[in-house]
């Protein structure tokens, strides 16, 4: 912040300034002005000499404006007169009621400007300030997570999968095969921005649904196990033994029963009998000398 006390102030010394002063005669210094002392035999001319006129260095940042004997300056918007009103020196508008600024004022040569905190901006009266919504600027500013606008700054509240930075500005993805090795049993882990992906060993398979795990196998919707079926249901493949298999099971049926296309279940519709007979065809179908099937 610029001060300018002035106690005291030096005279400027018209005649040094302006040889041109009292042509003919003798230009005398005086305190805040001067005079002019003619040679014997001439007197002072009732013409008043124009200091405007005679050099363009006077009144910086202001006009001259000449007057009987003197002249002042009128200073520019930003600038004030000095106490002789000889020049002019710069206003600082940041230490009148801060310029106006509700938050920064800098001061500068004839002027100043405003100025906001960070997420903040100026509005059109260039004095107040603004919150920025960072959120509604740029949607995807929370890549993996939603952005949420607050006075001066924005956070991001990150979906599963992600977390945040440390500044909660970003949203960061979560390597759950590093996280929990053991995350994909039965299969290997890929990292998947915000997810991941189980690549299932043969006999094994992953699907989207409440369990993750295709029929015959049971999780938790990132790793499966095969599902025993013969031990959870003993009624199955009557007539028969049931066999558990990598995502199902099948039926080894009992002498004189035949399994299902499926081979989930025995049929007994026919009965294999070996006699020692001739082919008869009144009751049996004769498939060979000795192998014959009797329907029941």
């Amino acid at each position: 912040m610029k001060r300018c006390l002035l106690c005291c102030v030096s005279d400027i010394d018209e005649c040094e300034r302006n040889p041109l002063l009292c042509r003919g005669g003798e230009c005398i210094n005086t305190e805040g002005s001067f005079r002019c002392e003619c040679p014997e035999g001439h007197e002072i001319a009732s013409d008043d000499i124009n200091e405007c006129e005679l050099s363009d260095k006077l009144c910086r940042n202001g006009q001259c404006v000449n007057m009987i004997g003197r002249y002042q300056c009128s200073c520019n918007t930003g600038y004030k007169s000095t106490e002789d009103r000889l020049s002019c020196i710069d206003i600082d508008e940041c230490t009148i009621e801060n310029g106006g600024c509700e938050t920064f004022c800098t001061n500068s040569e004839g002027s100043y400007e405003c100025s906001c905190r960070r997420g903040y901006a100026l509005m059109p009266d260039l004095r107040s300030c603004t919150d920025i919504d960072e959120c509604e600027d740029s949607p995807d500013i929370c890549h993996g997570g939603q952005c949420t606008n607050i006075p001066g700054e924005f956070q991001c509240l990150c979906f599963d999968g992600y977390m945040s930075s440390e500044d909660m500005k970003s949203c960061l993805d979560v390597n759950e095969c590093e996280l929990n090795p053991n995350i994909c049993l039965s299969g290997k882990c890929e990292n998947t921005k915000g997810s991941f992906i189980c690549h299932c060993d043969l006999g094994f398979s992953v699907r989207k649904g409440t369990t993750g795990c295709t029929e015959g196998f049971t999780g938790d919707g990132f790793y499966c196990v095969d599902t025993d079926e013969c031990a959870e249901n003993v009624n199955l493949c009557e007539n028969g033994h049931c066999l558990n298999v990598a995502g199902g099971f099948r039926c080894e049926c009992d002498m004189g029963f035949i399994p299902t296309a499926d081979r989930k279940a025995c049929e007994g519709e026919r009965l294999l009998l070996s006699v020692s007979l001739t082919c008869l065809s009144v009751c049996f179908t004769c498939l060979s000398d000795r192998l014959f099937y009797l329907s029941v």
